[in-house]
Order: structure tokens, then C-alpha cells, then sequence
């Protein structure tokens, strides 16, 4: 087999419902020189033997003994890659069966130690294991349709470091000893942000071809956000940062300290406990401000997600 290209990162635990499409997903891609190395993190469901059904040889599957969590899963998958790209696919989410051949004809003229390439994900709803593309993310909005766009880290701050899922170049990572953190949250924000601070700029491809997974009965929790802080807290310390773009993580420290806040009173309403919401609201009536400013998105919301026949998370 030749040595591929792209090595395709997929940790998983306990996906057993949903990892069969997301492998199928890169079995159909156009672009056939690709290794797929799947982490199995001790799950304790079928997953591993889901994976292990698989007998095309670019499919390599490990298994940790004990459950480390998607980030040293990720760090596992990347010392066990191959290609002189790595990409990671969620093992709930799919790819479009063009989604690498679009990406690498743009990454093959790169030098790869000036860039990383994405390009924009569609949310999708969960409907019985089933994921029905929903609607592109926001950052379809804030890019140049019309070509790559060519973002430096202070342009991805400033627009709220949107949710992407990139290829990026193997040596660069390793040469600097570039890794996941163990984190319950946003551990990949804080990746992206050590490739900028190392010296990358983020192309972005104007399409989509990622669809990531809307869980029902998904809930955000405080612990979510103190991780977030976490990294923002230590961007904020890091000499690799100017002054500017720490300017701007003290802008999305404060954003995500508001929705700390406000996450108690949402998450009651989710289990239609309006007590509990009230309560929240009377000693802390700054959530009724976000409240209010997130109703329309909220709406669009849960009427998309009627029309599609699912439970709104």
C-alpha cells in the first residue's frame, strides 16, 4: 500500500449507534489515498466491534485499555498516522464523499508550514441515528464565497473562533510537539489555537462537506465553561500571543462567563422545570437578557427542528 496522503483521526467511545455512517462516509470518498485510524476509547458498548467488521486495509483500529478521553485519544491517533496530512472525523458525524478531494487539491500546493485548511461544517439533526443536514454554520456569513479565504488567528478571535474541523500537516505538529489537552470541552479550540500561535493561518474553503451531529438531550453544563475559561486563562499567560488578540480572548473570556451564567436557567427550561427557572432568574436577572437575545436563533431552532421530525436538544 503507498504511504497515504491524509491520515484520518476518528476517536470514539461508545458510538456504537452512529460510527458505521461516519466510517461508510470516508469509504465513498472520492479521493481514495487515505488511511483511516480509529481509537477506540475503551468503550463499553459495540463500537470496537463495529470498526473491526471493517476489512479494507486503510482502516487501522487501536483500543485503549482504559478511557482517556478524546483528546489523548486524539494524540494516540496521531502517533499511530501515517500520511503527511492528518483530519479528524467525529465518530457521529459523516463527510461528503468529495470532502477530501476538495481539500487536498487545495493543501497539495501548500507549503505546510504556513497553513491549515477547513472548510465549513452543517449542523445536522439526529433523528433515530439517522443525521439530516440542517443548515451551514455561521461562518458561512462572515467568508468571501468566492475564493479561499486566508484568516490570521486575530481575524478567527474576532470572529468568535467558529467551529471547523481542519487538515493539518503532520511534521509541523511533530516537529513542535503539538497535542491535544485533556480537557472535557473545547480541547480542539485549544489545538487550532496552538497551530495559529506556532505560526499558521486558517484557509477556508466557502462550501461545506462536513455534517456534524446535533445530539438530542445534549446539554452544556458549567463544567463545559470553566473549561473554555481554562483556555482562555492560559492564552491570556502565553508570550505567544500579542496584545491584540489577547484584547479579543478577554472579549470571549467575558462571553463565555455570560453564558456560564446563564446556563442553569436554560438547561431547566430544557426539562420544563419553570420554577427552577424562575429561581435562577430572581437571584441573577442578567439571564433574562440573554434569554431574550437568543430567542430568534432559538426559534429558527426548534421550528427546523419540527419540520424534521426530531427532539430539539
Amino acid at each position: 500500500m503507498k504511504k497515504p496522503l491524509v491520515s484520518i483521526m476518528m476517536p470514539a467511545y461508545n458510538a456504537g449507534k452512529y460510527i458505521r455512517r461516519a466510517i461508510e462516509s470516508v469509504l465513498v470518498q472520492t479521493y481514495e489515498n487515505w488511511e483511516l485510524i480509529i481509537v477506540d476509547d475503551c468503550s463499553t458498548d459495540n463500537t470496537y466491534e463495529i470498526a473491526a467488521s471493517y476489512k479494507d486495509r486503510r482502516i487501522r483500529i487501536f483500543r485503549n485499555d482504559v478511557n482517556i478521553g478524546p483528546g489523548p485519544s486524539r494524540n494516540e491517533a496521531i502517533k499511530y498516522s501515517r500520511g503527511e496530512w492528518l483530519a479528524y472525523l467525529d465518530a457521529d458525524d459523516i463527510w461528503l464523499p468529495e470532502r477530501l478531494e476538495k481539500i487536498l487539491s487545495v493543501v497539495q500546493n501548500l507549503d505546510d508550514e504556513k497553513y491549515f485548511v477547513t472548510d465549513i461544517l452543517t449542523r445536522g439533526f439526529d433523528r433515530d441515528g439517522q443525521l439530516i443536514p440542517w443548515k451551514k454554520d455561521n461562518l458561512i456569513n462572515k467568508v468571501d464565497k468566492n475564493v479561499v479565504n486566508v484568516w490570521t488567528f486575530e481575524e478567527y478571535l474576532s470572529n468568535g473562533h467558529p467551529i471547523i474541523a481542519p487538515v493539518f500537516p503532520h511534521s509541523f505538529i511533530t516537529r513542535r510537539n503539538i497535542e491535544f489537552e485533556s480537557l472535557r470541552f473545547a480541547e480542539d479550540l485549544d489545538f487550532w489555537i496552538k497551530l495559529f500561535a506556532n505560526g499558521l493561518q486558517l484557509l477556508i474553503i466557502p462550501d461545506s462537506f462536513y455534517i456534524y451531529r446535533l445530539t438530542p438531550n445534549s446539554r452544556t453544563t458549567s463544567a463545559d465553561f470553566a473549561d473554555l475559561c481554562h483556555i482562555y486563562d492560559k492564552w491570556l499567560k502565553s508570550d505567544l500571543l500579542n496584545e491584540a488578540e489577547k484584547v479579543l480572548i478577554k472579549q470571549l473570556r467575558r462571553k463565555a462567563e455570560e453564558q456560564k451564567t446563564y446556563q442553569p436557567f436554560a438547561n431547566r427550561l430544557k426539562q420544563h422545570d419553570v420554577l427552577g427557572a424562575i429561581s435562577v432568574a430572581m437571584s441573577n436577572p442578567t439571564v433574562l437578557i440573554t434569554f431574550l437575545k437568543g430567542i430568534p436563533s432559538m426559534v429558527s431552532y426548534r421550528l427546523s427542528a419540527l419540520k424534521n421530525g426530531v427532539s430539539p436538544r
